[in-house]
């Protein structure tokens, strides 16, 4: 018996157990609805990688240590450090009083422990420089204790070289120590007002000398930019950020709070950034790309159906079929897979694209035989008889390409194939089971209800079969020659291996997360590693701090050294201690003390200068060190000097020289007294310590930030540049800390590890499926004549394809997915021409030609609605990728199979 035959009777089988079938559709689309409710989002790049993969299992246990790596970083900007001070302050408050951000959040971090510092101040220190502090110190009175640390500063600056600005942290330190002149100029200028109003004023000279003290000894307390308009609060949630409802949660009641606390404060502004809000974007738009560009392509298909046929009701069922095809494969992808990933995210839409294609050929055909008259059961036998085996083969050869990619050995491959090769499946199941059932229950014949409605004629296709086997030589040859033309973009195929570039773009915290960058000169996408010890985390934190495009590596060992370098710093802190004295608090000044400390202010300025100079010489302008500078003395560039800063030396040496010299003299000695006695009172707790630090003695904040609570597993966070944007600078920075030491991991490397994976695996799969398809149309065509056709139409459509790919930008880890879906699509579009031309009959080519036309626009629409809606670059580039490949296989399909089969299509198998 004929293939055809068999089809033949499946419909009429399917026509007479009508009921059967929808009651028992109902059912299993009841179930699976069910299903698709609980069907999850997963954005964690480990789990899309293979299992053994180093990179993946550093990132498994590391999340497991920990409970939870990521950060999010809550940025606020405002018109004065006062003001983003305060505002911090609210939000650290606000979040500490509610009741679900405090079972959110494990810690907020925007300022120095207070306490911590006085106490181990010190011995944070290398040894040679808490000499220097011991210097500068020795003579705790305002002007020796200027003097002294102009002179330190100069000796640093004597030999004209860039040592002191050298490095992430020569940099950071020079940047550090600006800003702690200009805070304990301005809190002088404070205490000199203050002692001229008998001791009050915006503070008391009391408290403006307590904070010259800190100023001179902590210097900046909080996470602010050089020009004091942004702060940074870093908030670590207390939960593993795949747990998608938590992290919902954390975002928009981060979002709530910030909201509250901006509008009660004009001129401050909260925005979110960092891994876990990033994470929660990526959710927020992979949720939109699973929904709203499926619907988009439904409606406009609808459209196109409009005036495409004069009967309606048969291509709605249609779309009914379709829909309870898909809804059935997300109720299965929820049992599978549980989530969707950003490659499995986009299989709504391409199901959308692919699986229509099945019920345009079958109802278009049985509304064809029910025109002439047929009863239902004969004229679905005949549709089937007629189109049943193309249709089948298509869907078939399609599904086998997605299930190839089972082959692979990434998870999120894997899970692509086993949803988007069932959605095949269950698409064409449904249109061989439900959509007869629902054209035999529903669409009576009967006069169209809108008979004057225009209808696209799709002679376009049928004419150009024609000509094509009429022209055969011409035909080719155009074929041929435009695949030479277009040759040269083949060369130009490249993958983008920056995983930020294929995410959703536009989105806040992409816009705060490079004003991060432009602000502190940091990345906020931090990558970690994982020692089992402080020695081990010491000796990683020396050697990725070699690596390129690192900015800062930090770990425990930051706060708790080595065994002998506790005891050298410790030596030279007992050296210190046994030469303390307290400062006498009396201190006559003279017309000409007051003179040598305005030099000493301006000698200040002059090295704060001297030392800008020299961080734009080695660091460039854009360099922290002379962002402080300009900021705070006035733009210089090269011999012209650009707009004054706050000027903070020059205004306090005007206010204090305008003033009687008896008062000058007078006020200093005033401020002189209580800021020596607060400095004495600091400076010896920080000389108290007499004993090795041991992490029972660090904050907590800092325990749980960088040791395991069960203290097994100690973090190394590593801190990229701000310049850490571009393939070949990213490439520089994942393979420059793989090279420096194993087991370093983080959001961007996991997605360098996944691009390679796919990269590696999508060429060797791709030869795969084109094997196994091919090998199933030569088996259902049964002649190598006819596959032949249809293997050449689909190489041309093949180089067409990645040719004019690179026009439209770089392959990405989602996008790579096109060839074998292209496989299994252009192979779709080759047998329905090779089964209308063997039947060689003008009827036959005219009805296939519109069904495929209209399946080739349908699929158009399908992954177009990729492109041009899906947020996700990655998506939409699959979406553009495909597009293409499309168009470039019907062409093909329409002129090349015609032109080598020639106007006398072989009738018998080929033969």
């Amino acid at each position: 018996m004929r293939i055809n035959d068999l089809f033949a009777k499946l419909g009429v089988w399917t026509v007479r157990h009508a009921g059967a079938i929808l009651i028992l559709s109902g059912g299993i689309t009841l179930a699976a609805g069910f299903g698709a409710a609980k069907l999850g989002i997963e954005t964690d790049l480990a789990a899309m990688l293979p299992d053994g993969n180093a990179t993946a299992k550093a990132y498994t246990r590391i999340d497991e240590a920990f409970g939870s790596t990521a950060s999010m970083i809550v940025v606020a900007e405002g018109p004065d450090r006062d003001s983003l001070v305060e505002a911090a302050a609210a939000l650290e408050n606000a979040i500490g009083n509610s009741v679900a951000m405090r079972d959110l959040v494990r810690s907020v971090d925007w300022k120095m422990n207070r306490e911590f510092a006085e106490t181990w101040g010190l011995l944070a220190q290398k040894a040679e420089d808490i000499a220097d502090s011991g210097r500068i110190l020795a003579d705790r009175s305002l002007a020796e204790t200027v003097r002294a640390a102009n002179d330190v500063m100069e000796e640093g600056l004597a030999d004209g070289s860039d040592d002191e600005v050298t490095g992430p942290d020569g940099e950071r330190d020079a940047a550090v120590a600006m800003t702690r002149f200009a805070l304990f100029s301005r809190a002088l200028g404070e205490a000199f007002r203050a002692a001229g109003n008998g001791g009050e004023g915006r503070e008391s000279l009391s408290e403006a000398t307590e904070r010259m003290a800190d100023a001179w000894l902590f210097g900046e307390e909080y996470l602010i930019d050089p020009e004091e308009r942004t702060l940074i609060v870093s908030v670590r949630p207390s939960f593993d950020i795949g747990d998608r409802a938590k992290l919902r949660k954390l975002s928009a009641g981060m979002r709530a709070l910030c909201d509250d606390i901006a509008s009660a404060r004009p001129g401050v502004a909260f925005g979110l950034t960092g891994d876990a809000e990033n994470e929660a974007a990526e959710e927020r738009a992979m949720g939109a790309d699973v929904l709203y560009p499926s619907l988009i392509a439904v409606a406009v298909i609808a459209v196109l159906f409009l005036f495409s046929f004069r009967r309606m009701r048969s291509i709605l069922l249609a779309l009914v079929a379709m829909g309870v095809g898909i809804l059935w494969d997300v109720g299965f992808a929820s049992v599978a897979v549980g989530k969707l990933n950003m490659i499995t995210s986009s299989f709504g839409a391409l199901l959308v694209g692919l699986g229509i294609d099945f019920g345009i050929h079958l109802s278009s055909r049985y509304d064809e035989e029910i025109a002439e008259g047929l009863s239902p059961e004969l004229a679905m036998g005949r549709a089937f008889g007629s189109v049943g085996f193309p249709i089948a083969v298509g869907g078939v050869t399609t599904a086998i390409a997605f299930y190839m990619l089972l082959l692979s050995k990434t998870p999120s491959f894997r899970e692509f194939a086993l949803i988007a090769g069932t959605g095949i499946v269950t698409t064409l199941i449904a249109s061989f089971t439900a959509l007869p059932a629902l054209l035999a229950l529903l669409s009576k014949p009967g006069a169209s209800r809108f008979p004057n409605r225009p209808l696209i004629p799709f002679r376009a296709a049928h004419s150009l079969i024609a000509l094509a086997s009429k022209r055969r030589a011409a035909a080719l040859s155009l074929v041929a020659l435009s695949v030479v033309l277009l040759a040269p973009g083949l060369f130009r195929n490249a993958f983008e291996f920056d995983m930020r570039k294929i995410g959703p773009q536009g989105t806040e915290a992409q816009r705060f997360e490079r004003l991060v960058e432009s602000r502190f000169g940091i990345s906020t996408w931090q990558h970690m590693a994982l020692a089992d010890d402080i020695a081990g985390a010491e000796a990683l934190v020396a050697a990725y701090e070699k690596a390129p495009l690192v900015r800062d590596v930090e770990s425990v060992a930051d706060y708790v050294p080595s065994a002998a370098e506790q005891e050298a710093r410790l030596a030279a802190i007992a050296r210190l201690s046994a030469g303390f004295r307290e400062t006498p608090a009396a201190h006559a000044y003279t017309e000409a003390d007051v003179g040598a400390f305005l030099f000493e202010l301006e000698r200040m300025e002059w090295n704060v200068v001297e030392l800008g100079d020299l961080a734009a010489a080695s660091l460039g302008e854009g360099s922290l060190p002379v962002r402080a500078r300009s900021a705070i003395v006035r733009e210089i560039f090269g011999a012209e000097t650009g707009a004054a800063g706050e000027e903070v030396f020059a205004s306090l040496r005007q206010s204090i020289a305008s003033l009687q010299a008896a008062e000058a003299a007078s006020r200093l000695a005033a401020v002189n007294a209580l800021f020596s006695a607060a400095l004495d009172r600091r400076y010896a707790r920080l000389l108290a310590v007499s004993s090795p630090i041991t992490v029972a003695d660090l904050p907590e904040s800092v325990r749980n930030e960088f040791v395991s609570p069960d203290g097994s597993g100690y973090l190394v966070r590593i801190v990229p540049s701000a310049g850490l944007s571009g393939d070949a600078a990213f490439e520089a920075f994942a393979d420059g800390l793989a090279a420096a030491a194993p087991g370093a991991t983080g959001t961007l490397v996991l997605g360098l590890e996944l691009s390679r994976e796919v990269l590696g695996e999508s060429a060797r799969v791709a030869v795969l499926v084109a094997i196994a398809v091919f090998a199933l149309v030569s088996l259902g065509f049964g002649s190598l004549r006819l596959t032949g056709a249809a293997l050449v139409a689909f190489a041309v459509a093949v180089a067409w394809t990645f040719s004019v790919a690179p026009w439209f930008g770089k392959f990405n880890i989602v996008s790579a997915l096109s060839l074998p879906l292209i496989i299994g699509i252009g192979v779709d579009y080759c047998v329905h021409v090779v089964s209308a031309l063997r039947h060689g009959d003008a009827v036959s080519v005219a009805r296939t030609s519109r069904a495929m036309t209209l399946s080739m626009l349908t699929t158009l629409i399908g992954f177009g609605s990729l492109a041009l809606i899906g947020s996700f670059r990655g998506i939409a580039a699959l979406g553009t990728t495909l597009s293409i490949g499309i168009v470039a296989s019907y062409t093909a399909a329409i002129i090349v199979i015609p032109a080598l089969l020639g106007p006398k299509a072989a009738k018998n198998g080929g033969k």
